[in-house]
């Protein structure tokens, strides 16, 4: 998962839009999916 917040992050460092406020909420929303999807693969682990 690191390694796929890695390539995310430098992706959108790429892809700097020129509305940095619509910039900022699709930065949001990946990290937000990132996380819930962290959560889901957590859950998903048999311990």
């Amino acid at each position: 998962m690191e390694y796929v917040n890695e390539k995310i992050s430098r992706w959108i460092t790429h892809l700097k839009p020129v509305n940095s406020q619509a910039f900022k909420r699709c930065q949001y929303n990946i990290l937000n999916l990132l996380s819930v999807s962290e959560k889901a693969a957590d859950h998903t682990k048999v311990s």
